[in-house]
């Protein structure tokens, strides 16, 4: 519900009942990843580093984060995580990578036109 986006706040309201059954990353990032569908980015960050503070190497996690980091603007960040992402793609669905593939071009394109408002 979350990634298409159709009802984010049943989304949201899963994500949430079912962090009081488990808190794995898996989890976790569920949590990050409804509140970024419903537009709750800084609150999203926050359940994204509680995800990835376990260790959990999946590229949809490093996906995710990278998605949520650029959403607030932590471009250095969200490079890393797009990068991490990339070095695993057999993780993600075949629309993920595409997505993935997207979402790091107009974070790179963002970051050139902010470097190049930087110089003049």
């Amino acid at each position: 519900l979350a990634t298409t986006g159709h009802d984010a706040k049943t989304a949201l309201r899963l994500a949430e009942e079912e962090c009081t059954v488990r808190s794995d990353a898996f989890t976790l990032d569920t949590l990050a990843w409804a509140p970024r569908a419903a537009g709750r980015i800084q609150e999203a960050h926050l359940f994204s580093k509680q995800a990835l503070a376990e260790g959990t190497q999946d590229a949809r996690l490093f996906y995710h984060a990278a998605v949520i980091a650029a959403a607030i603007g932590q471009i250095k960040e969200a490079e890393g995580w797009f990068e991490k992402a990339a070095t695993i793609p057999h993780m993600l669905l075949p629309s993920e990578r595409e997505h993935l593939t997207k979402e790091s071009a107009a974070l790179q394109s963002q970051k050139s036109i902010l470097t190049s408002s930087q110089s003049n």
